[in-house]
Formats: C-alpha cells, sequence, structure tokens
C-alpha cells in the first residue's frame, strides 16, 4: 500500500501500480479557500494504488465477520449434551501441531 503525503512515501512499494487514485483537500488548519491572489492554497495529497483500496474493503469486510460461527458453537453444545459427540483425537492432534508450526513461522 502506498501512501504520500507532501511527496514523502511511507512504503518501499511506492511505485508499484500506475493505477492511483488521487484524493485532495485542504491542508490542516486551512479552511481550504483562495488566498488573496485568487490561487489555492497548498493542499495535501494520498494516493492509493487500486490493490490498496482492495485491502481496505476486504479488511473493513473481515473486521465484520464474526470470529466464531454460533451455529457450530450450538450444535456441538447439543450434541455434548445428548453425549453424542465423539472427538476424533487424532484430528485434534494433527490440527495442533499445525497450529503450533503456523505459530513458530510467525
Amino acid at each position: 500500500m502506498t501512501i504520500e503525503i507532501n511527496g514523502h512515501s511511507t512504503s518501499p512499494l511506492s511505485n508499484a501500480s500506475n493505477n492511483k487514485q488521487d484524493v485532495k483537500g485542504p491542508r490542516a488548519g486551512t479552511d481550504g479557500a483562495s488566498d488573496a491572489a485568487g490561487t489555492l492554497q497548498d493542499q495535501d495529497k494520498v494516493s492509493l494504488t487500486e490493490t490498496a483500496s482492495l485491502m481496505q474493503k476486504l479488511g473493513e469486510r473481515i473486521s465484520e465477520t464474526p470470529v466464531v460461527d454460533q451455529e457450530k458453537v450450538a450444535s456441538i453444545r447439543q450434541a455434548l449434551a445428548e453425549g453424542r459427540y465423539e472427538a476424533d483425537f487424532t484430528r485434534v492432534a494433527e490440527k495442533m501441531m499445525a497450529f503450533e508450526s503456523a505459530l513458530e513461522r510467525a
């Protein structure tokens, strides 16, 4: 994701894409009005690539997605209460090992 403010890039991928959306607005502390000569005052500029915009939208959708599948939890609770839940201990162990491996790589 590329963010440029007053020509300073915060990302080493500042030239990742030529498809950019420009967003301009008045500089902080100004009302965006023209000065006495009739020219616009300096403005800050932020450019987001299409990829950055897509990533931002995906991040918003992910944050709206519940972390826990409540229906699955309810069905497992019911199965436990009725004594018909059977755990596959081999699968549980494999998942735990995969999780630990993923933590070590992170």
